[in-house]
């Protein structure tokens, strides 16, 4: 039988209601939950990061990632769907390498993009907490 966490208790200890009424954690790129509601929306995540600088630039460089990993993956596309249109075997050579090629920078601007959201949410959330605290 497994031990009882603090989460499991009733009473919640004052640190407990804190943390579960000011933090938030993702559901997805701009999607995330904070007091049992869900928010949507890149104007409520740069309100909820309003209060944590570092968050903010962090969450900043993961959206200019993100987005740029998009246009690499649109662009790739739109090479291979050229290469495709064309029949001219030698391009579907090269839009093939191109594609290929694009696909992985993309998926490692997107792996970085997600690496850089965690960790603004890590230091939005400790940001927010040390701010209520202090108010208190």
């Amino acid at each position: 039988m497994g031990q009882v966490s603090l989460a499991q208790v009733g009473n919640q200890r004052p640190i407990q209601s804190l943390y579960d009424r000011e933090t938030i954690y993702m559901l997805g790129p701009t999607r995330y939950v904070r007091n049992n509601v869900v928010y949507a929306g890149a104007a409520n995540l740069r309100r909820e990061f309003s209060v944590s600088p570092a968050g903010m630039d962090l969450y900043i460089r993961s959206r200019r990632n993100r987005n740029i990993a998009l246009v690499v993956s649109l662009v790739g596309s739109a090479g291979s769907i050229y290469s495709l249109a064309t029949g001219n075997r030698e391009a579907f050579r090269t839009f093939f390498w191109v594609s290929l090629g694009t696909g992985v920078v993309s998926t490692a601007l997107g792996t970085r993009a997600n690496t850089q959201l965690n960790q603004a949410v890590w230091l939005r959330n400790r940001d927010a907490l040390i701010l209520v605290e202090n108010q208190q």
